[in-house]
C-alpha cells in the first residue's frame, strides 16, 4: 500500500519491480485462460473481441478510480479513527 501523500504515477508501490512482474504474469495468465487452446478448452472461456476487452480493462481500473476519490477525502477532511462509524461523520 503506498502512502497517503504520495503520487498515482510515482510511489513506492510503482518503483517496486515485483509488483511489476507480478502485473505482467497476471496479465499473461488471463490472456492465456482466453487464447490457449488447451487451457481455453478446459476453462470453456470463449474468445472476446476489442469491446470486452476494453470492459475488462475498464473495470480493472475502477478499484485504482475508487481510491483516488478516497485518498482525496482523506487529505481534504483526514482519516477517520478506527471504530468511527459512518452516522458519526455524516451527522456531527
Amino acid at each position: 500500500m503506498r502512502e497517503l501523500t504520495s503520487g498515482i504515477v510515482r510511489n513506492e508501490v510503482t518503483e517496486n519491480a515485483y509488483v511489476w512482474g507480478a502485473l505482467g504474469l497476471s496479465a499473461l495468465l488471463v490472456i492465456g485462460t482466453v487464447y490457449l487452446p488447451g487451457v481455453s478448452l478446459a476453462l470453456s472461456t470463449a474468445l472476446l473481441g476489442l469491446e470486452s476487452w476494453l470492459v475488462v480493462l475498464g473495470m480493472s481500473l475502477l478499484p485504482l478510480g475508487a481510491g483516488q476519490v478516497v485518498l482525496e477525502f482523506r487529505r481534504r477532511f483526514g482519516t477517520p479513527k478506527p471504530g468511527t462509524r459512518l452516522e458519526d461523520l455524516l451527522f456531527d
